[in-house]
């Protein structure tokens, strides 16, 4: 089973956490932009969700994510048409590793129980016409639904 959403904005990377002191004690916390990006992935991925007659939560799953980021208006026209076409990939933050973890923990509980069943993620960065990211996620439990023969 296949599940497609996209969230919409600008890709977000899972903050790292802050640390505070009060009372004496230490205290770790996430910072509010994580907590918030992650929320939104959450309320999108159960809007598409709610589109299907089951999901399970149960066995290994496999992850496509895109990262899509709008062309500077800076660049000069060339450089423009040549990333639209795929030619030239962003480099800028964040992180592809810190968009895939904030996908990930977002999506436990949701997609699957815990982001450990994840076992496959091929993931990129790309230029678009807006800012958002494109996720696919397949339950590769069944047979029929191996994400390794799709390569």
């Amino acid at each position: 089973m296949r599940l497609s959403f996209v969230i919409p904005g600008k890709p977000q990377g899972k903050g790292r956490p802050r640390f505070t002191t009060r009372g004496g004690h230490a205290r770790t916390y996430t910072p509010e932009a994580t907590l918030t990006y992650e929320s939104w992935i959450k309320v999108t991925a159960m809007q598409a969700l709610a589109e299907l007659t089951s999901w399970n939560r149960n066995g290994q799953f496999a992850l496509d994510i895109r990262a899509c980021f709008t062309v500077p208006k800076s660049k000069p026209k060339t450089f423009k048409e040549m990333a639209l076409r795929g030619e030239i990939d962003p480099t800028v933050k964040p992180d592809m590793d810190n968009i895939i973890k904030s996908i990930c923990d977002a999506l436990n509980g949701i997609l699957w129980h815990d982001d450990s069943q994840v076992t496959h993620i091929v993931a990129g960065k790309q230029y678009g016409t807006e800012d958002c990211v494109q996720v696919t996620v397949q339950n590769t439990t069944s047979p029929d639904d191996r994400w390794a023969e799709r390569r």
